[in-house]
């Protein structure tokens, strides 16, 4: 195993993004890639005896802070509708699911929710007149 760990968070969240543990220090040095906004913590592996999201989560806050806020977007249509909710970093990731949409951390949006006045609100299904069958 590698001598090193390598984490990669984003540099303003530092919400962690990506774990490389590699058989090799060269392996490592060769396998961490980063892009805009992402920064790179490098721990001994052989300081923890466990390697897992919660250790290395620990470890990360412990050498650079911790996190603003837990990644929890919602990705927004152009309507105000939430489209989807996933883990990102909005100053790093894109929306996946529309040019058009945009990336806003929030800790309640659900799908089908709407942005009003600064707040994701469940939309309130519209109520239809009952049908009558056989009726013309």
């Amino acid at each position: 195993m590698a001598s090193q760990i390598a984490i990669v968070y984003g540099a303003d969240s530092k919400l962690m993004r990506r774990v490389y543990v590699c058989d090799t220090d060269e392996d490592l040095a060769r396998a961490v890639v980063t892009v805009p906004g992402e920064a790179v913590h490098y721990m001994l592996a052989d300081e923890y005896a466990t390697h897992d999201a919660v250790t290395f989560r620990t470890a990360l806050a412990e050498q650079v802070g911790v996190p603003k806020n837990d990644g929890r977007v919602a990705e927004v249509d152009a309507t105000g509708k939430c489209v989807a909710v996933y883990s990102a970093d909005p100053l790093i990731d894109k929306p996946v699911l529309g040019e058009f949409h945009t990336l806003e951390l929030s800790k309640f949006a659900e799908v089908n929710d709407v942005k009003i006045a600064g707040k994701f609100e469940q939309k309130v299904a519209e109520a239809k007149e009952p049908r009558l069958s056989g009726i013309d």
